[in-house]
């Protein structure tokens, strides 16, 4: 029954943690890797935050006594 529910969920996803290293490949200047989770059933994501990007505005601003 969870399976049939991450397949047909229309996923929301809510950044759970984050986190400063050093890129996917390991020779970048500091990114940002977060991990987000769906509201609804749970399936979890990785991702990686451009530089510059105003999504890694938003995580510095906001989430950053939040989370970290």
């Amino acid at each position: 029954m969870k399976i049939l529910k991450r397949l047909f969920c229309k996923h929301k996803y809510a950044i759970d943690k984050w986190h400063y290293t050093h890129g996917q490949f390991g020779n970048e200047p500091a990114y940002i890797e977060g991990y987000k989770v769906c509201k609804h059933c749970g399936k979890e994501k990785y991702f990686w935050v451009e530089r510059g990007s105003k999504l890694e505005c938003y995580i510095e601003t906001t989430l950053q006594d939040k989370f970290r």
